[in-house]
Order: structure tokens, then C-alpha cells, then sequence
């Protein structure tokens, strides 16, 4: 027999911050996860271990627990499982949320291009290549410098901005070496080699319900340096003309369109480049990087609870908190620029003693071993500031960096 309560399906992140979302709505939680902390376990109803790689048995194992408990959402914030949400709700019936065709044209990277190349929303050159063989021929097509990454990766992983031939060859290489991406799942064989995009980067994070898009704030994003691009920082509001706003937002609106999306959150990046705003990538998920933090901070939008309402039918009104907002908010990393050990230095006294603060975490301690920042998954620490009457917080977060000396010595 059914039960009457009424739960949602969270596929698990990683801190399992979702559990605590769902709870507060007032719905139970069925959570499926290849791992979970006792923590977890206990802020769950229904923990479920299982090996979500392996989506048929996923399928299989939703179908038995839908025989005997009400699911009525399926919601996740995990990138890697933006696909396979869509395929559970599909097989159920649960009538809101991205669909699974739209979903996979966000989360490979190559359909993306081939969609929005075919539709005229954005034209950037791009090859998909398979070995380094292929590399002199597309680069008469695509000069250098060049951008070549998997079609189906994260967080800026193997991504690599390549000014020569050889390193062009070494990243094909790398990336052909590495059978799974960082959850396990098989990378793709389609290799993508687009142009360079020049220009300040940002991220768009917006909704779309019922075939309407809004975008609720437009992000802009620092990185270590345009030839290698892991991401040091995000600002919410970013400080653009309103007529580049509006070409921005103008472009995800159409992409959203062309891409099929519907009731979901995306987190779009875009480069303003000298001819327009151009797409990077289109993420059918919130931002990741505490970028919803800043959201909430400067426009009281909830992006998470936006997405759960958004799975529930629900009206997003509700998504927005009461919480007193600042102007401007930013975050900042702490990068580690070779392999080495960590001297923190005066940090902690700085971030401590900084009213503008909001919060900050290290994930490192004193004269811990670290490697090389090669990604967005491996920064030392983060800290975040609000803006206030006199300055920005853009411009508050470059003052607090000026004055912390922690660095990396190389062994």
C-alpha cells in the first residue's frame, strides 16, 4: 500500500546540504548516494547506498521504492547527476522538471555546441577531435590559441587554454589517458577544440518555468589568468552596463530556448568578448562555488529552495528570503600556484579582524603538503565579504588579498 506522506528524491551533492532544504518544506527524504557520513544517515528518512553509476539499477530500485512510497520530486544540485534526475523523474511521471533530452544537452559539453552552432545562437568555432593526429588539420580551420577540454567533465577539470601545438598535443594526450571523470563516470571519447574567447568572463543564474526564463543575478567571475582559467573568485552584482546586461541576458534567454529548457535553475557562463557575449557552457543547476551565497546576500533570492519549489510545481515567490541584503557581495579562494607546503602566514588574523567578513574556511592548515591549484576542486580556502557604504565588496576583497601574505614553498 502507498504511503500517504510525501517524499522527494534527493540525490546527494556532497555535504548533503539538500536534506536540511526538503526537511524545512515539509516533506520527507529518500537520499541516494554512493556514500553516506552517520551524519547524514540520521538526517535522512530513507538512506539508500547504491552505486549511481550504474543507472539501470538506480532505475530499478526507484520503480520498487515508488510501489510503496509517495515520491513526488526528484531534486538534486550535483552536476555529475543532472542526467540522471531527469531520467528517475521521467520514469515515474513526476510532472515538473528538466527533461533528460535537455538535460544531456547541457551536461555534454559537445551537444551544447552542435545545438547552439545549428540554431545561430552562438557561434563559436569548435571541432570535436579524437587524437593528436587531427590536431594540424583543425588548427588551420581554428587557429591558436585554442580551447580543449572533455565533453563531459566539472568544475574546470583538464580544461586547458593551449597557445603552441605541443600544447595543444599534451592536452589531447591527458585527457585520452583519463578513462573516468572525478565521480567515476566514463569520459567521453569526443575530444572539444574551440576557439579562445577573449574577454572578462560571467555567469548568469536564472530559472525557467512554463517557457519563461528570468535571470536573477548576473556574476562576475576572476580567474588566475585567461590562459588558465581556474576560477578565484565570483562578485554578485557585477559591475556591467546595463546594455551589456541586457545583450547577456538576451543570449541565455535564446540559448535556454534552443537547448529545450524548462523548470530548472542553470548557472550559464559567458564571455563578453569585442563581438558580443558568447557562451561557455550552460549548467541545468544552480552555481556552484557559494555562488547562491552571494545571491541571497545582494538579491534575497534562495537559488537553492528555487530549484525545490521549481521540482515541486511550486510558486518561486516564496524562493525569496527576508534576509537584509548588502549591495555587493564577493568570494575569494586562496590558489596554490606550485606543489609544496603551506605557510599561512598572518591569514587567519587578517580574515578574523575584517568587519566585512562574512565567513571564511581554510581547507588547509599550517605547513600542510598540497599540490598544485589545477582545478576548482583542489583551492586552499575561501573567504567572503559584503560590500558596504564606501566600497564595493569587489574592491574590499582585492584590499583583504593585498594584505594576506600566505604562500606555498616549493620543496
Amino acid at each position: 500500500m502507498l504511503c500517504s506522506e510525501k517524499y522527494v528524491l534527493v540525490i546527494k551533492l556532497m555535504d548533503g546540504t539538500e536534506f536540511d532544504l526538503v526537511k524545512d518544506s515539509g516533506y520527507k527524504v529518500i537520499a541516494i548516494s554512493p556514500e553516506f557520513t552517520t551524519s547524514e544517515v540520521m538526517r535522512v528518512d530513507i538512506p539508500i547506498k547504491i552505486d549511481l553509476n550504474d543507472e539501470d539499477c538506480v532505475i530499478s530500485k526507484i520503480h520498487e521504492l515508488s510501489n510503496k512510497y509517495n515520491i513526488v520530486a526528484v531534486f538534486t544540485l550535483n552536476e555529475y547527476r543532472v542526467q540522471l534526475g531527469a531520467r528517475i523523474r521521467e520514469e515515474l511521471g513526476i510532472p515538473f522538471g528538466i527533461s533528460y533530452e535537455a538535460a544531456s544537452n547541457c551536461r555534454n559539453k559537445k551537444r551544447t555546441r552542435e545545438i547552439l552552432s545549428c540554431k545561430g545562437v552562438n557561434t563559436v568555432k569548435y571541432s570535436i577531435i579524437h587524437s593528436s593526429d587531427e590536431v594540424e588539420e583543425t588548427l588551420l580551420k581554428i587557429p591558436l590559441p585554442v580551447v580543449v577540454k572533455p565533453s563531459n567533465d566539472a568544475g574546470s577539470n583538464m580544461v586547458y587554454c593551449c597557445q603552441t601545438k605541443k600544447e595543444v598535443i599534451d592536452a589531447i594526450e591527458t585527457i585520452k589517458n583519463c578513462e573516468n571523470n572525478s565521480v567515476g563516470q566514463k569520459l567521453d571519447k569526443d575530444i572539444i577544440l574551440e576557439e579562445f574567447l577573449t574577454g572578462p568572463e560571467f555567469s548568469v543564474e536564472a530559472y525557467t518555468f512554463g517557457g519563461k526564463t528570468e535571470v536573477l543575478a548576473i556574476t562576475a567571475k576572476k580567474v588566475v589568468s585567461p590562459f588558465f582559467p581556474i576560477e578565484e573568485g565570483h562578485t554578485v552584482p557585477s559591475r556591467i552596463k546595463n546594455e551589456e546586461s541586457q545583450m547577456i541576458t538576451s543570449l541565455v534567454e535564446k540559448a535556454m530556448l534552443a537547448l529545450g529548457i524548462d523548470y530548472t535553475v542553470t548557472h550559464t557562463e559567458v564571455k563578453l568578448t569585442p563581438g558580443g557575449p558568447k557562451i561557455i557552457e550552460v549548467n541545468a543547476r544552480p552555481g556552484g562555488d557559494k555562488i547562491p551565497v552571494l545571491v541571497n546576500m545582494t538579491k534575497g533570492y534562495n537559488l537553492h529552495k528555487i530549484a525545490l519549489d521549481i521540482s515541486l510545481g511550486k510558486n518561486i515567490e516564496d524562493a525569496c528570503s527576508e534576509v537584509e541584503t548588502s549591495g555587493s557581495a564577493s568570494i575569494r579562494f586562496f590558489i596554490a600556484d606550485s606543489d609544496g607546503v603551506v605557510k599561512l602566514g598572518n591569514t587567519i588574523e587578517v580574515l578574523q579582524s575584517n568587519p566585512d567578513v562574512v565567513y571564511f574556511n581554510m581547507n588547509v592548515e599550517e605547513e600542510d603538503r598540497v599540490s598544485k591549484t589545477t582545478s576548482n576542486y583542489n583551492r586552499l580556502g575561501y573567504f567572503i565579504v559584503k560590500g558596504n557604504n564606501e566600497k564595493y565588496s569587489e574592491d574590499i576583497a582585492e584590499d583583504i588579498l593585498n594584505k594576506i601574505n600566505i604562500t606555498v614553498i616549493q620543496d
